[in-house]
């Protein structure tokens, strides 16, 4: 029974211990050993009338004890470190600045985060123009451009995933200063042109980046945009509200890893685009697999877009093949890389302003613009990742590629009236390019870049396509501790615009007029940056320094010789 006992102590005892992550026992015993005194006397008087002597018996015993020590920890959590563990960014940061000529910058940041918590944030950002500029006319309109941005955000943990939200409010204001109208117009040149976006979005999942395990995310989003622009031949502008929800899943297994999307949005016209509906819907697939000595990534992604108004209705399908393959010929100095993509532009009013502000009014595409594009070529970097490097060929065709035509007022004297406004006409494309981008740093404080990039391009009409036919651009960059100096060069070639008469009643071939050149041009940036303390810092802005004519669109050109001063606070 005694043995039964003793193992059924041991099957209780053992699970306590194999829970421990380290186990030591230390036993103490000691040995007894008997020792000899010298003997004593008792203290008893013998009795003479009896002959029985009294003898007092000792009785004893000993027990060992052994001291047992368990020397054992604790099972512990497993550590959870978010990105503000590492980055504890200072919760104010303010960057104020003015310019000659006139103008003016202001980006204002506000956070608080707790790692167990969550984070907040809430922002201010604003940049204008405001001194008038000399048109190809000669003129001098009103050429005022902001853009305001305020905004707020704020993230909660639940565990491993979070949950988010952003609210921002968007205000663009532009005028019509590239324009010149003739005489008996009632509209003056210089017409103000202005948007703004009520935008909000929440998220809910994680942030893609472990996929050990499965990462996912659900996202709702919606948007109020609306034109503020001065009207021209309507009376009533364009307004667009855009609902959407997208599910995305992701999970690595060993040198696998798969990834999965849905979304859905749907866009719909207010007021002078009451009847004008879109709806969108996309998916994506991607498998990609990692080697020592290769990386393969495949996929699919496909979009159903419907759009109707009250008296036409579109439907198309795309499907866009997605590939990529990168080989590691010479570890990573020699590296081939074939890519097969495609993207697909939708063109709602809210898309085509932030093209082009300069519509003639609210403009709402009832054909999307889709692009399938095939690029290959070599990439690599040094083994002390000085030198990096990248060249390429691609060729890419788009349907239905916007081209924006520049109307003119008078037949007669096509380059003499411009309306100020562009028109968006659609028509085939291809286009061939060869680039290449070169990163180099010297030294650790030094870096170096070019990149440079030639256009062939197949239009299939006579439009001409304002884009220019090469790219080129270089730097140098220093950053210490104290300062920071940049010293950039961006330049293109040529471009060339397709001007057309504004009376819309032709086919497109019999309005072409003329065509509007825009020149090569060069510009020169610069900008340095002094820490004065760990809280201030200096900034100086320079560009086109070389002063040369640099527009974005036709007869309205940008700045000459321009410098931005400010300074930047972090506390």
């Amino acid at each position: 029974m005694k043995k039964w006992w003793i193992i059924g102590m041991l099957a209780v005892m053992v699970p306590w211990s194999v829970m421990a992550q380290v186990e030591k026992q230390v036993e103490v015993s000691k040995n007894y050993v008997p020792s000899l005194e010298p003997a004593t006397k008792l203290a008893i008087r013998p009795d003479k009338t009896d002959t029985m002597q009294l003898r007092p018996e000792i009785d004893y015993t000993i027990t060992p004890l052994s001291l047992q020590t368990r020397l054992a920890t604790r099972p512990i959590q497993p550590a959870r470190v978010t990105y503000w563990e590492f980055n504890r960014p200072n919760p104010f940061y303010v960057k104020a600045g003015v310019g000659y000529p006139l103008q003016s910058v202001v980006d204002v940041y506000a956070s608080t985060q707790n790692p167990g918590t969550g984070y907040a944030l809430g922002y201010l950002n604003h940049e204008g123009r405001y001194a008038k500029i000399k048109n190809d006319f000669g003129l001098k309109n009103n050429s005022t451009r902001m853009t305001n941005r305020v905004g707020a955000a704020a993230g909660k943990y639940l565990g491993r995933h979070i949950v988010e939200g952003d609210v921002h409010y968007d205000h663009r204001l532009f005028h019509r200063y590239g324009a010149h109208y003739p005489s008996e117009w009632k509209h003056v040149p210089g017409d103000q042109v202005g948007y703004s976006d009520v935008a909000a979005t929440v998220r809910v999942g994680d942030d893609f980046q472990d996929l050990s395990r499965t990462n996912f995310e659900f996202k709702v989003a919606g948007d109020l945009f609306y034109d503020h622009s001065d009207p021209i031949g309507v009376a009533e502008r364009g307004r667009q509200s855009n609902f959407g929800v997208q599910g995305r899943v992701a999970r690595a297994f060993a040198k696998s890893r798969f990834d999965i999307g849905l979304g859905y949005t749907w866009m719909w016209g207010g007021r002078a685009l009451e009847n004008v509906d879109e709806h969108l819907l996309s998916s994506t697939i991607r498998y990609a697999r990692h080697l020592a000595r290769s990386s393969m990534e495949v996929g699919v992604d496909y979009y159903y877009n419907r759009s109707e108004t009250a008296t036409e209705e579109r439907t198309k399908h795309y499907v866009f093949p997605y590939l990529r393959l990168e080989f590691n010929l010479i570890k990573t100095a020699v590296k081939p890389f074939v890519e097969m993509d495609g993207r697909l532009q939708t063109n709602d009013f809210q898309s085509l302003a932030t093209q082009n502000p300069y519509l003639p009014a609210s403009t709402w595409l009832m054909k999307s613009t889709p692009e399938w594009a095939v690029r290959g070529g070599l990439m690599g970097y040094s083994k002390n990742n000085r030198f990096r490097y990248r060249a390429y060929l691609e060729g890419a065709l788009q349907d239905d590629h916007i081209y924006w035509l520049l109307p003119v007022l008078d037949e007669a004297a096509p380059t003499m009236y411009a309306a100020g406004w562009f028109v968006p006409w659609q028509e085939r494309q291809t286009r061939y390019t060869m680039g290449a981008e070169v990163t180099y740093r010297p030294a650790t404080n030094w870096v170096l870049d070019a990149a440079a990039r030639f256009y062939a391009y197949d239009d299939e009409h006579k439009l001409q396509h304002g884009a220019p036919e090469w790219e080129a651009e270089c730097g140098v960059r220093y950053e210490g501790r104290k300062v920071r100096v940049g010293l950039r060069a961006v330049m293109q070639g040529e471009r060339w615009w397709s001007m057309v008469m504004s009376d819309d009643t032709k086919v497109i071939e019999e309005r072409l007029i003329d065509r509007y050149k825009m020149p090569s041009a060069v510009d020169v940036q610069f900008d340095f940056e002094w820490r004065m303390s760990g809280m201030m810092a200096l900034f100086v802005e320079g560009r086109n320094l070389l002063n040369s004519d640099l527009y974005d669109l036709p007869t309205m050109p940008e700045y000459g010789i321009n410098a931005l001063v400010g300074v930047r606070l972090t506390f």
